[in-house]
């Protein structure tokens, strides 16, 4: 039987072949068990991500946190939503995005530092730079709040979260969970627009790819094109500017 660190790495990088792809084995596990490995699983990726992603470095050293003994100890370590959109609105305004690729820069491990974002006229722009050259694919919010934020996730990371999210998916009803070698044959119907940079947008791809097989005529959308991250952000930054 494997020991009990290469469990909780396993659980940790394919929480999915973790349990199987099942959900009867999610839930089986036993509650003292599933609080070990979640707190070696946690004081796993804080030591291998503190000293690497920026802004957690800071808040843990301002909370004090050098270490994770109990499941407590993460709880001041939340990022607020609004860390997601703690850069200066004036950078999207005026289409900054050499200093908006920086202040992205604290959220990730991943180096940006060589990234060319010279010529970027826009939001949308600006995202499709960063997913052509680099492993992040950014999540954006609606910006409702007037202001948008911005998720860096890693293609490794919308893996791992999609094939995990599709076990409690297909398993409970009785079909066969998806992976990457082996997606259904489906058709699909999602009623939003075909692709764009939002968090709910974003997996459509995997939708289209999983569970239609790759088969775009086997998708159907509501609106067969894009939706616009830089229409999004319009009516935000209207409500910014209203008196």
């Amino acid at each position: 039987m494997a020991s009990l660190d290469s469990q909780v790495d396993q659980m940790v990088t394919d929480p999915a072949g973790y349990f199987h792809r099942s959900a009867t084995q999610i839930h089986s596990i036993s509650r003292d068990k599933q609080d070990i490995m979640q707190l070696l699983g946690l004081r796993l990726r804080f030591e291998q991500l503190r000293d690497r992603v920026p802004i957690l470095k800071k808040l843990a050293d301002e909370q004090r946190v050098g270490e994770i003994t109990e499941l407590d100890d993460v709880v001041p370590l939340l990022f607020s939503h609004t860390v997601y959109k703690s850069y200066p609105v004036s950078l999207l305004e005026q289409n900054r995005f050499a200093q908006l690729t920086r202040w992205l820069q604290k959220l990730t491990t991943v180096d940006l530092s060589e990234l060319d974002v010279s010529g970027c006229d826009g939001v949308d722009d600006w995202i499709g730079r960063i997913d052509a050259h680099t492993p992040i694919r950014i999540r954006t919010s609606s910006g409702t709040s007037g202001q948008m934020s911005f998720i860096p996730r890693t293609v490794r990371e919308a893996d791992r979260h999609f094939y995990s999210m599709a076990i409690g998916t297909c398993d409970p009803v009785g079909l066969r969970v998806p992976t990457p070698e082996q997606p259904l044959d489906m058709h699909l119907v999602i009623p939003t627009f075909r692709s764009g940079y939002s968090g709910v947008l974003r997996p459509n791809d995997y939708y289209r790819a999983a569970i239609a097989g790759g088969d775009e005529s086997k998708a159907h959308f509501l609106y067969p094109s894009q939706q616009s991250a830089d229409l999004m952000f319009s009516p935000g930054a209207c409500g910014r500017r209203r008196p």
